[in-house]
């Protein structure tokens, strides 16, 4: 999203299809900074965002140990790798329950088992 492509043009041209009840497109955006920082642009001139009204901000709370065994076990179900305990807790310990950050760290352990370990 901070690629110089993604213009406050393009901004606009979504905001456009994600507009009305019957919008072809249903607009998500994940970001770990507020919209208005990572959009700085569209405060120029006193202009208003054109993601304004569209994209309602949502901060994501951290997640507790029970989300994250769930999440983790969710991900896993249908492979045949499975963490290890340890490994398990050194996610949740490292993580801090940051979605983000947890699913990173399951990422590298899920390829490290995939790699031998």
């Amino acid at each position: 999203m901070t690629w110089e492509g993604f213009t406050r043009q393009v901004r606009d041209q979504l905001r456009g299809l994600a507009e009305g009840s019957v919008a072809p497109l249903r607009l998500i955006l994940a970001a770990s900074e507020s919209l208005d920082d990572l959009f700085n642009d569209s405060q120029d001139e006193g202009k208003t965002s054109p993601l304004a009204g569209v994209c309602q901000e949502e901060i994501i709370a951290p997640w507790n140990e029970s989300t994250a065994r769930q999440f983790i076990a969710t991900r896993l179900a249908m492979t045949k790798i499975k963490f290890t305990e340890i490994e398990i807790q050194q996610i949740l310990q490292e993580s801090d329950g940051h979605p983000r950050k947890l699913m990173r760290l399951c990422y590298q352990t899920y390829s490290r088992c995939v790699d031998g370990r």
